[in-house]
This record gives structure tokens, sequence and C-alpha cells, in this order.
């Protein structure tokens, strides 16, 4: 996707080294509990697939 929408090289390899890292994996556990808290419970997350 970041490659797609025309993000410099760096910022791609910004964003990969992240989300391999322990910070990536403490962000993804931060927003996920944030998610499942939520009241009313989030039910259905709205998605767009382009071509395919």
């Amino acid at each position: 996707c970041a490659q797609s929408v025309g993000l410099d090289t760096q910022i791609r390899i910004n964003i990969d080294e992240c989300m391999m890292s322990e910070r990536g994996n403490s962000l993804l556990a931060i927003h996920g509990d944030k998610t499942y808290a939520l009241r009313p419970q989030l039910s259905f997350v709205p998605t767009i697939v382009l071509d395919g």
C-alpha cells in the first residue's frame, strides 16, 4: 500500500521496521485494547476492495 500511494522508500522502510519491532507490537496491542473497549462494541469495520 505504501508504495502504491507514492510514499518515499525510506518511509516505507521505517514502516516495515516499526511493524516488525517491539514498539510495533506494543502499538498494535494498545490500539487493539482500545478497539475492544469501545462502547457500544464495534461490530463491523467498513472496508473497500480495489481491483478485485
